[in-house]
């Protein structure tokens, strides 16, 4: 608008400055010497101070109108400045939401990730527990006509005395949660990979082989319908049907069944039914609990 003012001022001075130089072609002398139409002189001379203090109000208006438009310059500028300073603070602020919506996407995908192998876990552990009771069924059922007599105490009669199979610091114990309402059924002692494995007590070998989360797994028989079984083995040194002593060594400890620490998973079983190893051991050799670092 105050452009617009402007250059109407403008046009309006443009005329009157094309009036006056007509009027001073002719000259104030020169009027006032012509004798003749002495009132049109005057009224000449009247109109040319009027016309001149009208240029000077244009004039006046137009210096006002171009303050006004350098002060709008001036405060555009500021407006200016602040909007750009602004723009950039959303801009920084739009890339940080990018980065964490991008953020949160990522854990929820991590996220659905983990449920999903967590639920996989789960099937599969439940799986192996269902496979490895299926096959002390078989196994008692098989050697239910060889006696397992080895003289030496009942193995009930063996509750606290038992060596332990491997010595090494617990990483998981009988009755911890494992997985959903999965739980530890036996005892997860970390030891280096190779390291021999032992016999807890005597029996014969009733199975030997591969089982998914368990790996490569011993299972020994003993007397009274019990059953210890070692997993997580890298090799075993025994065949089914041997007999075996108490420590005598049955396999090397590994980290089989898709593990990523080496060390022997043990089991205690009475029939198909799991009970707590560790009240079956020594206490003076109880290995230490694993620190959770």
């Amino acid at each position: 608008e105050a452009q617009a003012q402007l250059n109407r001022h403008k046009e309006s001075l443009a005329r009157q400055v094309r009036a006056s130089y007509m009027i001073g072609q002719r000259g104030q002398t020169k009027l006032a010497l012509n004798q003749d139409g002495g009132q049109r002189v005057s009224r000449v001379m009247t109109y040319y101070d009027y016309l001149n203090r009208a240029r000077a109000r244009l004039i006046e208006g137009i210096l006002d109108q171009v303050q006004a438009l350098a002060a709008l310059a001036e405060q555009l500028r500021r407006e200016t400045a602040e909007l750009d300073e602004t723009r950039g603070r959303h801009e920084g602020t739009l890339a940080t939401l990018e980065a964490l919506r991008g953020e949160r996407e990522g854990m929820v995908e991590r996220l659905r990730r983990r449920i999903a192998g967590g639920e996989e876990e789960l099937n599969q552990l439940q799986a192996d527990e269902r496979h490895l009771t299926r096959l002390l069924r078989e196994v008692r059922k098989t050697l239910a006509d060889i006696p397992a007599q080895l003289g030496g105490p009942p193995f009930a009669k063996l509750r606290g005395k038992l060596p332990w199979p491997l010595k090494g610091r617990l990483l998981a114990q009988y009755g911890q949660p494992k997985s959903g309402r999965i739980k530890w059924n036996g005892l997860w002692i970390s030891g280096p990979e190779g390291a021999s494995v032992k016999a807890v007590a005597a029996g014969r070998v009733a199975y030997t082989g591969w089982m998914h989360r368990y790996g490569l797994i011993v299972v020994l028989e003993h007397e009274g319908a019990y059953y210890s079984l070692y997993g997580h083995a890298q090799s075993v040194d025994v065949a089914v049907g041997d007999w075996v002593q108490p420590g005598d060594v049955i396999a090397a400890v590994g980290a089989t069944g898709g593990h990523d620490r080496n060390g022997l998973y043990f089991e205690l079983r009475k029939g198909t039914d799991p009970v707590n190893p560790a009240a079956w051991f020594r206490p003076s050799a109880t290995p230490k609990k694993a620190s959770r670092k």
